[in-house]
């Protein structure tokens, strides 16, 4: 059985992997490391970390995460201990007064710094390992991101053009461009806009709403470059022995090499060979970097794209591998239903089901739930929907869509009887 991952202990090695199960706080694990590092090593600076992941949400919403942690941490330790401090604050703060403003001074440079960081998709980071070959390659991301939102405003204001409404496109692409970079920020209308400029107003967040959403959507769709991944993997792999770029190969790895001196890998399990021979390289060229993976090979479901599950479990080494144990978003009584159902199962060759512990607010002194501690109550924590006959998906969909609406509905009578 391997190890459980400890904000507080685990150390970074070259190799290690750390398995995760949906809720047990993967992003917030991943963000908490950076932080801990930055803070712990004179060495390295934000600009030497390197971090990906499968789609441009997620990178966005990593980078946020990590940012804000940075922040946080250093604030946090920048006053008294309090009750609201967690793990890695608590074993941040030194008994040396000087070693703990010299691990705040680095979170708050790494922080204003941040800009230097690499937070990105595994393509966008394919495109500037070319960029540094002197190589061309396929359009950025804040490219690709650009054109689609063009895209989209320019559909929507010919739509309400038609409706004899007039909308500034410019104003607008900037707007949604902004919402997009701070994901966890929300659009808000100032008191004193009233009358029809509030009308107006309250129309374009709903326009702006519908843009970020429709922009997310067919980004999701924008095809995988894979020849972007084979031609950096070709530079960073020192396969090229003989070609005529091999000097020029030689002088990227060697700036990337110096570049980057540690890799997380986050939904690795979504990966293919040759983005492995990218980060392998990347880790290679450096010397003394390291790669840490993150990912749940149960939620492999990128076959179709490339994805391949073997390559994410062909580095695993019981001795290096660290679980996230606990999950913090499910109350107690559907994460043990789960962990009996679930129990003996594999979903492919060395992929087991992870037996997880419910999150400990949720539990009373007596190991029992604390009363209030659920956060749904009412239907049975679990509910198994037979399927007989059913051969495609469109049915299956609909027969489990209809059975998550008589629960909520069961839900809104409850909320409704107790008059919340």
């Amino acid at each position: 059985m391997s190890e459980s991952f400890d904000i507080t202990a685990t150390e970074l090695t070259d190799g290690l992997y750390i398995e995760a199960s949906a809720g047990t706080g993967k992003t917030w694990s991943i963000a908490a490391l950076v932080a801990r590092e930055i803070a712990l090593r004179d060495d390295l600076a934000i600009s030497q970390i390197l971090v990906t992941t499968f789609t441009r949400n997620a990178a966005a919403e990593l980078r946020d995460r990590v940012r804000r942690r940075l922040i946080d941490t250093a604030s946090a330790l920048a006053v008294a201990p309090g009750a609201d401090d967690d793990a890695l604050v608590t074993a941040l703060r030194h008994d040396d007064p000087a070693e703990t403003a010299a691990r705040i001074g680095r979170l708050r440079r790494a922080s204003v710094e941040f800009d230097t960081a690499t937070i990105s998709t595994i393509h966008s980071v394919c495109s500037r390992i070319l960029a540094q070959a002197g190589l061309p390659g396929a359009a950025g991301e804040d490219d690709a991101e650009k054109r689609i939102v063009a895209e989209k405003v320019n559909d929507f204001v010919v739509a309400e053009a038609v409706q004899g409404r007039t909308w500034d496109s410019a104003r607008l692409v900037g707007t949604v461009l902004a919402a997009l970079a701070a994901p966890d920020a929300e659009l808000w209308i100032s008191d004193e806009c009233v009358d029809e400029h509030r009308v107006r107003a309250e129309a374009a967040k709903a326009a702006v709403s519908a843009l970020v959403d429709a922009v997310r959507a067919a980004m999701e769709l924008t095809p995988t470059f894979d020849d972007l991944v084979r031609r950096a993997a070709l530079v960073v792999s020192s396969d090229d022995d003989g070609a005529a770029e091999a000097a020029v190969h030689a002088e990227a790895r060697r700036v990337i090499g110096e570049r980057y001196r540690l890799v997380l890998v986050d939904e690795a399990q979504d990966t293919d060979p040759s983005q492995w021979k990218v980060f392998t390289g990347i880790v290679a060229a450096s010397g003394v970097g390291a790669m840490i993976v993150v990912g749940d090979p149960k939620q492999s479901i990128y076959r179709f794209r490339g994805a391949d599950i073997g390559a994410y479990s062909a580095g695993r080494r019981p001795d290096a591998l660290v679980t996230l144990g606990v999950n913090w978003r499910s109350d107690r009584d559907l994460v043990d239903a789960l962990n009996h159902l679930l129990v003996g199962r594999t979903y492919g060759p060395a992929i087991g089901y992870q037996h997880v512990q419910a999150r400990p607010a949720s539990l009373g002194a007596d190991g029992a739930p604390a009363p209030g501690s659920a956060l749904v109550t009412g239907p049975a924590p679990l509910e198994l929907v037979d399927m007989p006959g059913v051969t495609n998906a469109s049915e299956m969909c609909a027969m489990a869509a209809a059975r998550v609406v008589e629960i909520l509905r069961k839900l809104m009578d409850i909320v409704g009887a107790n008059g919340l």
